[in-house]
């Protein structure tokens, strides 16, 4: 497998895990548990820039969205199709009409109830909007909603995957009355999320920290947790993680990479540059560190985290240095300006 696939790899590792917060009963069994086995800290490789699990712009969103919305139908670690919000459905015979039943009495987080109307609006924000369940959205062809609990959906063509494909990241269902006016990319309930999940959104601290509690009033069973936590690991970890990537390189690289890192490590202990040309230099030189790293050896699968994790911290670094950059380009500006205005220029 190519270095350039473990972002998405492990990306999907955590995806998995993240669906299996709330388990199910089964058949038969009884299971109505709401909290009460503590708390959960989740490590993240980097800071979530949006709690909106349909847009495009972080695949880190979903492993927490997932935890506080729902959607029509969700799929289990086979891929089998299970009900979610929607616990019944119908295929017509043509394969272009799709039928579902919702659940009575599910609510947001906030006490809205939850109705067709979301889901409506949901899909169709997502095809028009572009975000992650967008293949999916687009083979729509139109949505009816003839009663509160009830949704027709109408294909363009027939698609066998469009089920399971409803049941994949990108298609959660979100609150129509939160979102309907304005720009889903920029509503405020993108920061303070309000699902019909089993965790409500409690905080978000200032270096990221995301806390979440256990939905007293969730619909199906449990939660198991009192809290989930999702800590985001601090830039400094970049070099312990590149010291235990770096013997896993090939020889023939590592000495090279291992230069590279030492300069990075110095520069990082001696603190930020405070010039534009070693702010530059540094960008290059993670950048390039980063293609060594990832594009141009081979680690073994097994450590394919690690890897994750180390270029999930490049990336936030180069971040961080590219606003460094701006911030400094900006003050030259001014500086220049006012030194015009001194000589009256």
């Amino acid at each position: 497998m190519p270095m350039s696939a473990v972002p998405r790899l492990c990306a999907a590792l955590a995806l998995a895990a993240a669906a299996s917060q709330c388990a199910r009963p089964a058949p038969g069994g009884r299971l109505e548990i709401k909290g009460g086995a503590g708390e959960l800290r989740v490590l993240m490789p980097a800071t979530i820039t949006t709690l909106n699990p349909n847009l495009r712009t972080d695949e880190l969103a979903v492993v927490i969205g997932r935890n506080i919305f729902n959607q029509l139908v969700s799929l289990d670690v086979d891929g089998k199709v299970l009900p979610d919000l929607a616990h019944t459905w119908e295929i017509a015979a043509d394969g272009l009409s799709y039928t579902f039943q919702l659940r009575p009495g599910v609510r947001w987080h906030d006490g809205a109830p939850c109705t067709s109307a979301d889901v409506k609006w949901s899909l169709e924000a997502i095809a028009q909007g572009g975000g992650w369940g967008r293949d999916v959205a687009s083979r729509i062809a139109g949505i009816e909603t003839p009663d509160p609990l009830t949704v027709r959906i109408r294909l363009t063509a027939p698609w066998a995957p469009f089920l399971t494909s409803l049941g994949a990241f990108g298609t959660f269902v979100l609150p129509r009355h939160l979102y309907e006016r304005g720009d889903w990319a920029n509503n405020p309930a993108n920061d303070r999320p309000v699902g019909t999940g089993p965790f409500t959104f409690v905080s978000r601290a200032n270096d990221g920290t995301i806390t979440l509690a256990a939905n007293k009033q969730y619909w199906n069973h449990g939660p198991f947790l009192d809290r989930l936590v999702f800590v985001i690991l601090p830039v400094v970890t970049l070099f312990p993680l590149l010291g235990v990537v770096l013997p896993l390189i090939d020889r023939r690289h590592r000495r090279r990479i291992a230069r590279r890192y030492e300069r990075l490590r110095n520069s990082a202990i001696r603190g930020e540059s405070s010039s534009l040309a070693a702010v530059d230099a540094e960008i290059e030189s993670l950048r390039k560190l980063r293609r060594e790293v990832v594009e141009e050896t081979d680690v073994p699968l097994m450590y394919f985290g690690e890897v994750f994790h180390l270029t999930m911290h490049i990336d936030l670094v180069l971040e961080r240095l590219e606003r460094r950059r701006q911030a400094l380009i900006e003050s030259e500006a001014v500086t220049h300006r006012a030194l015009n205005v001194a000589a009256g220029r």
